[in-house]
């Protein structure tokens, strides 16, 4: 009456069954690939393989295997842009969410369509009208570079020198246009997708902030293209008065190095100065947005989740951009540096310091003399590895042949590992004794409402029986087959005398050990 229900004893049977019918598809499958290596082995012993040859069918499972390894790569590779697509689709209608009809105001939605078509506007005008400046630029330059120069110019090497680099600093500003663009169009996109507030939602003291800060904004840039456009001009007129007089191609005036020393230092005041304003105007914006965040919006605004992701995002932009910054400030310290020392060792085409010279001459004696040393080395390891290859020879055995040492050492791991083997079984064994010792005398107590009934212990105890049977079948079946194919190992080879026959001594223990199993 306190025994389970026949529910209960109908799923518990199942469990069971799938358990025992899992595990003898884990010993087939073991079997299976133990037969398979065992066919391998017979086939590589019976070809006469050398130390490093491998069969046809290895090689091709090795290939099948860094194929199934790049199939797998490629596949967890898509699967992982898969998950990434479908997370920021999860994101983007998430922060797309929680909108009602106080969102915004026609009004104030044609309103900000209009700045945002007149800023799109602005930016196209300033970029074309910098890239008109620059052609002209570049071509004032090509025409002093092509007209006003003598015999004691500049070489054509440096010259394509001065080319390329110009060419890469064009490409590095490109890029770097492209990359503020794109972060600027995101930045005004994010600021589309802020949903959540009515027209009430911002103060008159934040829009008028606001408005001064652009204004600021604008101003700064106007002043950046003033100072841009009168160092191009002040440029063009260095270039037309070098042209005009001439140069030596190893010294200038003294004129025209304080000048481009005053023109480097006024560059480094003006980088350091754009940097405090990027800096100032950064946080002039964190605190706007963190002020907009506390005050600005009613109780349908954004959620805290989407307030915290944004002022994530915004840090790590900012941590980005500032790596970014420090990284461009030491690659220009190291060009401005390689410049210096460039300078100070005159500007022929290949003059090279003395110091430098010798330098370079110890470092081409110290390679031969390495090489040397190395060929020495391979050719005394290829005459010893020759000598202990004739040496085996002269003995009678392969090119497989083992010490003395190499065997007994073999032969004692092998012992011990069966050994270990043998003692966790019986442990095993006794284990397995023990409880179902525990096992009937918890039965022989009688059973509480949780107990089984008599037909599914005795199931239970039948099944174990027949598991610890097949186990302990199987390691007597492995156990005689690593002897055999271990006899056949060791009795390779032609018979050396005053050496035991290693065939035996293996064949007896395997046969001592199988023995002791089943008793």
């Amino acid at each position: 009456a306190k025994a389970l229900s026949p529910e209960v004893e109908e799923a518990r049977r199942r469990a069971e069954e799938a358990r025992l019918q899992a595990n003898k598809d884990a010993a087939e499958r073991q079997a299976r690939e133990n037969a398979e290596k065992r066919r391998r082995m017979e086939e590589a012993g019976s070809k006469g393989r050398d130390a490093k040859a491998l069969s046809p069918e290895i090689e091709q499972l090795r290939r099948e295997t860094e194929e199934k390894r790049l199939a797998e790569k490629a596949a967890y590779e898509q699967r992982r842009q898969e998950e990434r697509a479908r997370e920021l689709q999860r994101i983007k209608l998430a922060s797309s969410q929680g909108r009602d009809q106080k969102s915004l105001s026609q009004d104030l939605e044609n309103a900000r369509a209009e700045r945002e078509r007149q800023r799109l506007e602005d930016n196209q005008r300033s970029k074309e009208r910098l890239r008109e400046e620059n052609e002209a630029f570049k071509k004032k330059l090509a025409l002093a570079a092509s007209s006003g120069r003598d015999a004691k110019a500049l070489s054509d090497e440096v010259n394509q020198a001065r080319k390329l680099a110009m060419i890469q600093r064009q490409s590095e500003a490109q890029q770097n246009a492209l990359v503020r663009s794109i972060e600027a169009s995101k930045f005004s996109q994010s600021l589309k997708q802020v949903r959540g507030r009515d027209e009430k939602a911002l103060s008159p003291q934040i829009e008028q902030l606001r408005a001064e800060t652009a204004k600021k904004r604008l101003a700064d840039k106007a002043q950046y293209e003033e100072r841009q456009r009168q160092q191009r001009q002040q440029e063009i007129e260095r270039l037309r008065l070098a042209s005009s007089k001439g140069r030596d191609p190893k010294s200038l005036s003294g004129e025209l190095e304080m000048y481009r020393a005053e023109r480097e230092k006024r560059r480094l005041e003006d980088n350091a100065r754009a940097r405090d304003d990027l800096a100032r105007a950064n946080q002039e914006r964190i605190l706007r947005l963190k002020h907009a965040g506390s005050s600005g919006r009613d109780v349908k605004g954004l959620s805290e989740e989407v307030l915290q992701a944004r002022a994530e995002r915004e840090a790590m932009r900012l941590a980005e951009k500032e790596e970014a910054t420090r990284r461009q400030m030491r690659e220009v310290a190291e060009y401005q540096q390689r410049i210096a020392m460039a300078g100070s060792q005159g500007r022929d085409s290949k003059g090279l310091d003395p110091d430098i010279e010798a330098e370079r001459q110890r470092i081409r004696e110290q390679k031969v003399a390495d090489e040397r040393s190395r060929a020495e080395r391979e050719r005394q390891e290829n005459a010893a590895y020759r000598q202990r290859l004739a040496t085996a020879g002269a003995q009678g055995r392969d090119q497989k042949g083992l010490t003395e040492e190499v065997e007994r050492e073999r032969r004692a791991k092998e012992q011990n590992r069966l050994l270990d083997k043998q003692r966790a079984a019986e442990r095993m064994m006794s284990e397995n004794m023990q409880f179902q010792e525990r096992l009937r005398e918890a039965a022989a107590q009688g059973r509480d409402e949780k107990g089984l009934s008599d037909e599914v212990q005795r199931l239970r105890m039948d099944k174990e029986a027949e598991r610890v049977s097949q186990k302990m079948a199987a390691a007597r079946r492995l156990s005689q087959e690593n002897a055999l194919r271990r006899g056949k190992i060791m009795g390779s080879g032609p018979k050396i005398p005053g050496r035991p026959n290693t065939a035996s001594h293996g064949l007896g223990f395997s046969q001592i050990t199988g023995m002791e199993r089943e008793r």
